[in-house]
C-alpha cells in the first residue's frame, strides 16, 4: 500500500511539473536576411570567410556553451564557406583582448573582421539547458540562438533560434517498474544523451543558413549526410533502412569532444541536381532530414550486410 501511494505521489508530480517544463522550451524561429544585401550569395562573388565566435552560455552548465560551439562548427564546415578554424579564432580573440585591454564581446564586428580576416562572424547563445529528473521521468531541453553578421557593415544577415528535447520514462506503478524506469532516466542524464541532443540542434541550425553558390567551373564533390549517431548499431540500422528504398550509403566515423560519432553518408556527387533529387527522396521516404556535407577524410566503415 505504501509503495502504491508513493507511486501515485510521483505520478502527480509528473502530471503537474512536466507540462510546465515542456511549455517553457517549445519553439523555433528564424529571421530572414535582407535580399538587398545578399550579393555575397552570388556565384560570381568570392567565397566568404566566416569565424564562429565562442558561444555565450546563459545557463548554469559550464560545459554546454563550448560543446554546442564545436558541434555547430563541425556541421557548418560542410557549407560553401571558407570557415576559419576555431583555434585560429580563439588566438585572434586573445590578441584582440590584449591590444584592446577589454573583452572581445565589446569589439564591433567590423573590427573583429579585420583582426580575424573574416567577412562574416557568427555569434551564438545557449539560452536554456534544462534537466528534469523525477525518478520515473526525465527530459533534456536545449535552446540555442545563432546570428550571422556582416563584418563590412555590422548588420545581421541571418538569425535562428532552435529548441530540441530528449526524454525518457514511463508511469509505472509497481516498485520494480519504478526502479527500472529510474535507471533508464539516470542514463538519459549522461553525456551521451546531451551530445546527441546538441548534434541534432546543430544540424537543424546549419541546415537553414543561406549558402553561397558554388564557384563556376570548380570541381563539385558533395555528400549527403543522412543521420549521425553515437551508437554504431543505429547507424547500421539506418543503412539497412536506406537500402530498402534503393540507396547504398556507408558509415563514416568522426571524433567530436572525445566521442566517436557514426555518420550515415551517401555520395560523393558530381552534379547538384542528382544530389538534390536523392536528398529530397530520402527526406520523403524516411524520418530523417539529410543535409549536404563536404567529403571528409574521416574513417569509412563498410556497413554490415
Amino acid at each position: 500500500m505504501l509503495c502504491f501511494l508513493k507511486s501515485l505521489l510521483v505520478l502527480f508530480a509528473v502530471i503537474c511539473v512536466v507540462p510546465v517544463f515542456l511549455s517553457c522550451s517549445s519553439f523555433s524561429s528564424q529571421r530572414a536576411y535582407d535580399s538587398g544585401s545578399a550579393a555575397w550569395l552570388s556565384k560570381d562573388a568570392p567565397v566568404p570567410s566566416v569565424a564562429v565566435m565562442p558561444f555565450d552560455n546563459l545557463t548554469s552548465d559550464e560545459e554546454i556553451g563550448s560543446l554546442v560551439r564545436k558541434s555547430f562548427y563541425n556541421h557548418f564546415s560542410s557549407k560553401n564557406y571558407r570557415d576559419i578554424e576555431l583555434s585560429a579564432v580563439d588566438r585572434g580573440l586573445e590578441s584582440i583582448q590584449k591590444s584592446k585591454s577589454g573583452a572581445w564581446r565589446d569589439v564591433p564586428p567590423e573590427t573583429l573582421g579585420k583582426y580575424l580576416h573574416a567577412d562574416f562572424v557568427i555569434y551564438g547563445k545557449v539560452r536554456d539547458f534544462q534537466k528534469l529528473f523525477l525518478g520515473i521521468y526525465s527530459q533534456l531541453a536545449l535552446t540555442v540562438e545563432v546570428e550571422m553578421v556582416d563584418c563590412r557593415n555590422g548588420k545581421g544577415v541571418w538569425q535562428k533560434t532552435e529548441t530540441g528535447r530528449s526524454h525518457d520514462g514511463g508511469i509505472p506503478i509497481e516498485l520494480w517498474s519504478l526502479m527500472s524506469a529510474t535507471a533508464r532516466s539516470a542514463l538519459l542524464m549522461q553525456q551521451e544523451r546531451t551530445l546527441d541532443l546538441v548534434e541534432r540542434i546543430s544540424r537543424a541550425l546549419t541546415a537553414e543558413i543561406p549558402e553561397p553558390a558554388a564557384s563556376p567551373g570548380g570541381p563539385l564533390s558533395v555528400n549527403i549526410q543522412i543521420a549521425s549517431f553515437l551508437e554504431k548499431s543505429r547507424a547500421a540500422a539506418t543503412v539497412d533502412e536506406c537500402r530498402r528504398i534503393g540507396f547504398e550509403p556507408r558509415v563514416e566515423t568522426v571524433q567530436i569532444t572525445d566521442r566517436t560519432w557514426y555518420r550515415v553518408v551517401l555520395g560523393p556527387y558530381k552534379e547538384i541536381p542528382a544530389a538534390e533529387r536523392d536528398k529530397k527522396l530520402i527526406a520523403e521516404r524516411t524520418k530523417f532530414q539529410p543535409i549536404f556535407v563536404n567529403p571528409s577524410p574521416g574513417n569509412q566503415e563498410p556497413p554490415p550486410r
